[in-house]
C-alpha cells in the first residue's frame, strides 16, 4: 500500500514512530473494528502536523491499520465504488495535546474527461487559477436517499450564477458540458445523506481553461452550528458601501477563487472565539459574511441586503428563501442596514448554499435569544 503526503511517495515505518497514542476516541475517530497490524506513513507526527494531510490511496481488498506502543489496533477505511476509487483523507490536528483522526472521501471528475482517481494530477503548476486566483467557483449542496440515488440543489441556479462570474471574468462557459458532468456526478455519488459539491473554473494556462468538481462530506461543524446557533463579529472590509459603482474590474458580485481575505476573516472569528464574519462597510453598512448571505426578520418580514455597487455576492438560497416566503404570506424587502439593524431583529441569519440558514446567537458580544419556530419555518423554506 502506497502512503502519499503532499504528492509524494513516503518510507514505511510502524505508526508508534509517529507518536500516535493508543486513545480510544483515535479509534472512535476512524470508526472501525479492531484488527491487527500497522500503518505505513514515512513522516514524524511534527512532519504530519506541519504538513496537514496523508493521502491514503488503496482498493478495497486493502486494509489500514493502526500500531500502537502496547498493543495493534486498527480499521478497514475503504471501499471501491465501481470503477471509482476511493480516497480517504486522514487529516492530523493537534487539539489539547491528542492526536485527532477525522477521515473523509472525496470525488473528482474533470470537465471533458469525466470522473478520475481523486489521486490523478487535473491542474498545471502554473494553472492561472492557482498562482494568481484567477477563476470562480460555486458551492453546492448534494443530497443523496437511503437507497444511494443523488441530486444538487439548485443547479439551475448555480450554473446560472457560475455563468455570469465566468461572463465577468472574460472565461468561456461551458453550460452543457457542465451539465453532463454534475449528471454524472450525481450517478457517481451513493452515500446517503447531505455533502458539499464544488464546481470550480480556472484560466487554465490562459488559453484553455481549467474545470473541474469535487464532492466530499459535510464539515463536521455544521451539525454543532445548526443547533446551537452562530457567534459572529463583525468585521471591517474596507470599502464604502458604493465602492463599486461603475468599476467592473474589482469584480464586484462575481465569485472568484481570490478567496485569501475571506478566510482571513475567518481566522480573525476564530481568534476572538467566533463561528463566522458579517463585514460592513467603512460607512457603516452591512454586507455579507465570507461565505454567506445576510438575513432578519422583522415580525412577518424577512430582509436582505440588496446587491449592486456595495459588491457583494447574490446569495441563491436567499433567493429561493423569499420566493417560498412569499408563497407563505411572509412580506420580503432587500435594503440596505446598519449593525444595529441586526440587534433589533427577531431573529438573524447567515445563509449559505450548503450550510443553509442558521441563526445569529451573539452578535459582537451580545447575546440574541432563539426564536425556534421561527427559525424552523425559515429551514424549512429554504430546504433544509
Amino acid at each position: 500500500m502506497d502512503v502519499v503526503v503532499l504528492g509524494r511517495t513516503v518510507r514505511r515505518c510502524p505508526v508508534t514512530e509517529m507518536g500516535v497514542p493508543d486513545q480510544a476516541e483515535l479509534l472512535e475517530q476512524l470508526q472501525g473494528p479492531v484488527d491487527g497490524g500497522q500503518i505505513d506513513f514515512g513522516y514524524g507526527i511534527a512532519d504530519l502536523l506541519g504538513r496537514g494531510v496523508a493521502e491514503i490511496a488503496y482498493r478495497s481488498e486493502h486494509s489500514i491499520t493502526l500500531g500502537s506502543h502496547a498493543h495493534a489496533t486498527g480499521t478497514k477505511l475503504g471501499r471501491e465504488v465501481g470503477l471509482l476509487r476511493v480516497v480517504m483523507r486522514v487529516n492530523v490536528h493537534r487539539v489539547h495535546r491528542r492526536y485527532v483522526v477525522s477521515v473523509s472521501a472525496s470525488l473528482v471528475a474533470v470537465l471533458g474527461v469525466g470522473l478520475v482517481e481523486p489521486t490523478t494530477p487535473i491542474l498545471r503548476a502554473d494553472d492561472l487559477g492557482v498562482t494568481r486566483g484567477d477563476g470562480c467557483f460555486e458551492g453546492c449542496r448534494i443530497q443523496t436517499t437511503a437507497d444511494g440515488v443523488s441530486s444538487v440543489d439548485k443547479v439551475d441556479a448555480h450554473l446560472a450564477r457560475m455563468a455570469r462570474s465566468a461572463g465577468g471574468l472574460g472565461i468561456a462557459f461551458d453550460e452543457a458540458g457542465w451539465r453532463d458532468l454534475i449528471s454524472v456526478a450525481e450517478a457517481s455519488w451513493t452515500t446517503p445523506g447531505e455533502a458539499a459539491l464544488k464546481l470550480v473554473l480556472t484560466r487554465g494556462d490562459g488559453e484553455t481553461p481549467t474545470g473541474f468538481l469535487t464532492i466530499t462530506p459535510l464539515s463536521p461543524d455544521y451539525a454543532r452550528l445548526r443547533r446551537d446557533g452562530l457567534r459572529v463579529i463583525t468585521l471591517s472590509r474596507g470599502t464604502t458601501s458604493d465602492a463599486f459603482a461603475d468599476a467592473p474590474w474589482l469584480l464586484g458580485g462575481i465569485k472568484t477563487l481570490s478567496y485569501a481575505v475571506n478566510m482571513a476573516a475567518m481566522r480573525e472569528a476564530g481568534r476572538r472565539a467566533a463561528d463566522d464574519v458579517i463585514f460592513v462597510s467603512a460607512d457603516g453598512q452591512v454586507l455579507e459574511s465570507p461565505t454567506s448571505s445576510v438575513l432578519w426578520a422583522v415580525g412577518r418580514t424577512l430582509h436582505t441586503i440588496p446587491t449592486g455597487p456595495n459588491g457583494i455576492l447574490g446569495g441563491t438560497t436567499q433567493h429561493l428563501l423569499f420566493e417560498r416566503a412569499t408563497e407563505a404570506g411572509w412580506a420580503v424587502r432587500t435594503v440596505e442596514a446598519s449593525v444595529d439593524d441586526l440587534h433589533a431583529a427577531d431573529v438573524a441569519w447567515l445563509t449559505s448554499s450548503v450550510r443553509g440558514p442558521i441563526d445569529i446567537v451573539d452578535l459582537d458580544g451580545k447575546a440574541r435569544d432563539r426564536v425556534p419556530e421561527v427559525d424552523a419555518e425559515v429551514r424549512r423554506l429554504s430546504g433544509f
